[in-house]
């Protein structure tokens, strides 16, 4: 199956494990399709995006799902080519499923995040001015640098490291 010329060794070991990971899902989860055995014969689509779609919902990563839908994809075909999967209408939907290119091979439900948390670019200004009176308030010394980090555009990084003899003033009166 993964006998390509020019494949690296960690590429052909990522496929397998893919792979065994897909098949042991099958085997713990073949009483969902209603089967009292989990065969490779009865392999279809509707069972590798059922996988597919359950790694969605554990939120793996955008590239984890790509992976997985590429090997499976190969590891559908080298079981259709070998005659493991003989059911005529896999074969046909797999067949239609290759010539179109303008769809997915495999149909997501859910479509991965590509971050869990969206990252908040702007605050409302009186959350603003509320975190420095709060930083104020509570702990003084790092009240200037949370100011520098909104105003100033400044890192948390550059504030950490910031001391008063690094700190020159501009302006008409240069104090």
């Amino acid at each position: 199956m993964y006998e390509k010329k020019g494949s690296k060794y960690n590429t052909l070991k990522t496929k397998g494990q893919i792979v065994v990971r897909f098949l042991n899902w099958f085997v713990e989860n073949h009483f969902t399709f209603r089967e009292l055995e989990a065969r490779l014969s009865t392999l279809s689509f509707n069972k590798v995006e059922y996988y597919i779609n359950w790694l969605v919902s554990e939120g793996k990563s955008k590239s984890t799902i790509l992976n997985n839908q590429l090997t499976l994809k190969e590891f559908m075909g080298f079981l259709i080519r070998n005659g493991i999967i003989n059911n005529r209408e896999t074969i046909q939907e797999y067949n239609e499923r290759l010539s179109n290119k303008s769809s997915s091979f495999f149909q997501l439900y859910r479509r991965p995040n590509p971050r869990q948390t969206e990252l908040v670019h702007e605050l409302n200004l009186n959350y603003i001015i509320s975190f420095i009176r709060l930083a104020m308030k509570h702990t003084t010394p790092i009240a200037l640098g949370v100011y520098l980090q909104f105003f100033g555009g400044l890192r948390r990084g550059d504030c950490v490291n910031l001391t008063r003899s690094s700190v020159k003033s501009k302006g008409v009166f240069r104090k």
